[in-house]
């Protein structure tokens, strides 16, 4: 995996593990932002308004 040079937000559930598993990965990087839930959702089964809060919140800081 290449070194991440922007700021990035990832959020996954638990019990995805494929996708929790890379996220680990991914979040060694200090421009990585990893929200993790308990939950085994997936993509936009995550969503929900708390998930929106954070993203809307992260979108905030980061795109400026």
């Amino acid at each position: 995996i290449n070194k991440i040079n922007k700021n990035l937000l990832i959020i996954v559930g638990k019990g995805d593990s494929y996708s929790y598993n890379s996220s680990q990965k991914l979040a060694k990087d200090n421009k990585v932002k990893l929200k993790v839930y308990g939950s085994s959702e997936h993509g936009t089964d995550l969503l929900n308004n708390e998930v929106e809060e954070v993203m809307f919140d992260w979108l905030e800081k980061n795109m400026k």
